[in-house]
């Protein structure tokens, strides 16, 4: 305003035209945008610090998953090896013996009626 009361408004609209009035149009628009930025960037943490505490709750679940699956996976090769000790067992064998002792003399049998009929 003490630009207009000093000097012309053909000056003024030189300076204006030419960017002479430009740090001055501007310190408001600089210090909203500035503003904004600020605010931006404030949100923009913030929503880091949630998407980090998401990352790292989904890597103590992997860790937690890994230990689970290992876990599980011991499991199972103690029941193959008992499986293992089962099969390769002196009463399995016997049992294994008896039933195809057990299936042959049906076999017979079921051979044996037919040749009568």
């Amino acid at each position: 305003m003490e630009l207009a009361n000093i000097h012309s408004g053909d000056w003024l609209l030189m300076e204006w035209m030419n960017g002479g009035l430009d740090p001055l149009v501007r310190s408001g628009e600089f210090a909203a945008r500035s503003k904004l930025d600020a605010e931006l960037l404030a949100a923009s943490n913030t929503q880091l610090l949630h998407v980090r505490g998401e990352l790292e709750s989904a890597g103590q679940q992997l860790d937690d998953a890994h230990l689970r699956l290992a876990a599980a996976q011991e499991e199972r090769a103690e029941a193959w090896r008992r499986l293992e000790r089962i099969y390769r067992s002196r009463l399995w064998k016997l049992g294994a013996s008896y039933d195809r002792a057990r299936r042959g003399a049906r076999a017979i049998r079921s051979l044996g009626g037919r040749a009568r009929g």
